[in-house]
Formats: structure tokens, sequence, C-alpha cells
């Protein structure tokens, strides 16, 4: 699972920098890696410190498994809700956590924003 997070997210390229400001194989980004919360270790420093560890390999692949472990144990071990909360965050998983369809409800719920979201996650299932 972690690989195909990694090929999702980066392409395997430790020097990747999303848009968005993601950091790294696992696309994290330098405030969740402060603050990731649900149990995780966070990362300290400044930004600029702590996207420079986020660029470390082992470092980005330590934080972004532990907070995916996290998000799958919030989740009762639902891959495709833990992976949404990866991806969109957990605040917008919550949101739909409890209903039948999460995924189906998630994209009723988040319309334009789901049109990332689902296709990442069919996308890092696909490669498991």
């Amino acid at each position: 699972l972690i690989n195909a997070v990694i090929a999702a997210e980066s392409g395997g390229d430790p020097n990747a920098v999303s848009e968005a400001g993601a950091v790294g194989l696992m696309q994290i980004l330098p405030s969740t890696a402060a603050d990731p919360g649900y149990g995780v270790s966070a990362l300290s420093g400044s930004k600029q410190e702590i996207v420079v560890q986020l660029l470390d390999p082992e470092t980005n692949k330590r934080l972004g498994t532990s907070y995916l472990n996290a998000m799958l144990n919030r989740y009762g071990g639902n891959t495709e809700l833990a992976l949404a909360a990866y991806n969109a965050g957990p605040g917008k998983a919550d949101k739909v956590a409890d209903s039948e369809e999460p995924l189906a409800s998630f994209a009723a719920v988040f319309g334009q924003e789901s049109k990332e979201t689902l296709p990442y996650v069919s996308k890092v299932l696909g490669n498991v």
C-alpha cells in the first residue's frame, strides 16, 4: 500500500514538490508534518527546516506511513476512506465516514474536490 501511495503521490521522486506545497515521496504538507495529530510524531523546526527533512526519503516515508496507518486506524481499516483522508484531509473523510457508501457520499458532498480524491483512491488501490 505504501509503495502504491508513493507511486500515486510522487511517482517515486523524493524531490517532488506539488503546486500545493506537498513535499517528497509521500507528498506531505509541511503544516501536516509539523502537526500531524492522531498520535503521529511531528517534525520540528522552521517551515524550511521541515521541508528539508521531508526531502529525506526515509523521513518522508516514515512520517507518511505513520500518518496513513493512523488514518487506517481512525476509519476502522477502511482503506478507501483512509486514502481519501490522506488525500483530502480527515476532516472531509469524517463527514462521510458513517455513511453506507462513504466514497459515493464523498462525491455527493464534495463535488468538484472529489474529482481529484476519488481517482486518487482508485489509482492507489489499482497498484496494490
